[in-house]
């Protein structure tokens, strides 16, 4: 059996530092009351500064495009109820194969989460854009997809009875 490993290496730091941060809370520089006191001031000098604020964030952003691409990522998960670890536990569950069409995820055609649309919403399973997009565009239903299945397979039958859809 082959093992893949389907973590980048910033997905692997980035968990390694939460999971020791969680395990050693005592070597934290900021207690939990310090790390709020800093929140707070931090909140209000924003509120104040929102045009530095925005500039400082673009600028941060040109200077920092490989972190900034991973947190967008981060947020887009977490947005839609994925952690970095469930989407990678989900990829070695689903062997690295979308859940509909069965064809592997690549760096140009990338695994999506697919999630309820609830609130919170609830993860499905990984996806690639375009199916998923194709599942969103039949409503999410069951019986729609169904329907679209059967209306697809009712054109692949012989060729004598497809002479017979096209003089509809």
């Amino acid at each position: 059996m082959i093992c893949v490993n389907l973590m980048t290496r910033t997905m692997r730091e980035t968990l390694y530092a939460r999971r020791y941060r969680e395990k050693h809370p005592e070597k934290s520089v900021l207690t939990p009351e310090k790390r709020k006191k800093a929140s707070e001031r931090s909140l209000k000098w924003c509120r104040r500064n929102p045009d530095k604020v925005k500039k400082n964030n673009r600028k941060w952003g040109r200077n920092n495009p490989d972190k900034l691409k991973r947190l967008q990522a981060q947020s887009r998960l977490k947005r839609h109820g994925w952690s970095l670890e469930s989407k990678s536990s989900a990829l070695i569950k689903q062997n690295n194969l979308c859940a509909i069409c069965n064809q592997p995820f690549t760096e140009n055609n990338p695994a999506f989460g697919d999630h309820e649309h609830t609130s919170p919403p609830m993860p499905r399973g990984l996806l690639h854009n375009q199916c998923n997009a194709a599942i969103g565009m039949l409503l999410d239903s069951p019986e729609i997809c169904e329907a679209a299945a059967a209306y697809l397979r009712s054109w692949q039958k012989e060729p004598n009875e497809q002479a017979a859809h096209t003089s509809l």
